[in-house]
């Protein structure tokens, strides 16, 4: 076949490295993805920060921070409030498409890895017990204490009437994935004052990205990378001509959840022919003007994922420095989990912090992580150890196929 003489030309020493033969040097391993992942999750804490704080963001925020130090920020920044907020995460409109993309790294990072997990798994039921002992526990506890603690703090109810309320029932629903952002009389602050962990969001998608691989797996159509190329780029083409012709899902800035599961394929399909795409920084570099300008136009929502991808599994694959503490565990999923509810409680009950980017961003920021941290030490990484006995090809590696939870 064609596509092996190419692999094995590019295998060869005298080419230079493939995503596949970096993963192969490194036992499965991405020597960038923890990373990466934690990354990206402090990526979208930090955005989010910035709208939950009333500010524009933090190159504003920065040179009003300049202008106060200088003594003239009264004089010449105006006041902060609603109308200020030109974009959801970003005073900045050119920030946006940088904004915009940290959800569907996470997906794409996720399809490469969870792929790579249903490989070693090779059987629906280890697939989608190991994808549960990496969800669920921790899932479960952060939507306990948003439910049980947070909005039994903020709510405006008694607690009898807060306890016995329908919503507070249904709000456990978030686990198996049904959206629920609010509590029975819970409000924050001014601005999603009602949400108390919007990244639940992309719950639904994860979940549909998981049983259509799980489908996959029953049918082997996942382990035929010809035929799952083949019906991948039929349904590229069909959203690509709905996009670009009809209008799907060209809201401007705006994810729609078909978006990130295609994302997540996407990511699938880099697992798939790892051992032919180059690991290469020009193709990284060219990659990144590309995105960033078609991320501008709503008719690129499908031309967009394939180099968003190549940036995302280029980097994983990089040796970028850590330190103990980094390794120590996997703080990604926490961080992701807790930074919502967290900055809520936060801006809602410490008033200093409010239109203060930097000092919100800092607090909040500290305050997940002890929390990541604790989740990790005290739930994941029990859970975690149980895929031992599930499936003893993915135990060796199975933490690195951490899942996302984002939202732009």
């Amino acid at each position: 076949m064609l596509h092996r003489k190419l692999a094995d030309f590019l295998s060869s020493p005298s080419v230079r490295k493939t995503f596949g033969s970096i993963l192969g040097a490194n036992n499965g391993l991405g020597p960038g993805f923890d990373i990466l992942r934690l990354g990206l999750a402090v990526a979208i804490l930090v955005a989010h920060a910035a709208r939950l704080a009333g500010t524009r963001g933090p190159i504003p925020s920065l040179f009003e921070l300049i202008l106060d130090f200088l003594g003239q920020a009264h004089a010449q920044t105006p006041n902060i409030n609603a109308a200020a907020q030109e974009t959801i995460s970003s005073g900045t409109p050119w920030l946006r498409p940088i904004v915009i993309t940290h959800v569907p790294m996470f997906f794409a990072l996720s399809g490469f890895l969870v792929t790579g997990s249903a490989f070693r798994a090779r059987k629906v039921l280890p697939f989608l017990t190991l994808r549960f002992f990496r969800i669920f526990p921790a899932l479960c506890v952060e939507v306990a204490l948003s439910a049980i603690v947070i909005g039994a703090v903020f709510t405006t109810l008694d607690l009898r009437a807060y306890y016995t309320d329908p919503m507070f029932l249904t709000y456990f629903g978030n686990i198996v994935g049904k959206v629920q952002m609010e509590l029975p009389g819970v409000s924050f602050w001014r601005y999603d004052a009602h949400a108390v962990n919007a990244n639940l969001w992309t719950l639904p998608s994860e979940f549909y990205c998981y049983l259509i691989l799980a489908a996959m797996i029953v049918t082997g159509l996942i382990f035929n990378r010809a035929l799952s190329t083949l019906l991948f780029g039929i349904a590229s083409i069909l959203l690509i001509v709905a996009n670009v012709f009809f209008g799907f899902d060209s809201q401007p800035w705006i994810l729609a959840p078909s978006v990130n599961v295609y994302y997540f394929f996407m990511g699938a399909m880099f697992f798939h022919w790892r051992d032919l795409i180059p690991h290469k920084g020009w193709l990284c570099l060219a990659c990144i003007p590309i995105a960033y300008v078609l991320e501008f136009s709503t008719q690129a929502v499908y031309l967009v994922p394939v180099f968003v991808t190549y940036i995302t599994i280029y980097v994983g694959l990089c040796n970028i420095p850590t330190n103990k503490l980094l390794r120590s565990g996997d703080y990604s999923y926490g961080i992701y989990l807790y930074g919502y509810p967290i900055m809520q409680a936060i801006v809602a009950s410490v008033p200093f912090v409010r239109y203060r980017y930097f000092t919100f961003t800092s607090l909040a920021l500290a305050t997940t992580l002890v929390f990541s941290i604790l989740s990790w030490h005290l739930i994941e990484k029990h859970f975690l150890k149980l895929r031992h006995r599930i499936s003893k090809r993915s135990a060796s590696i199975e933490t690195t196929a951490a899942a996302m939870q984002p939202r732009p």
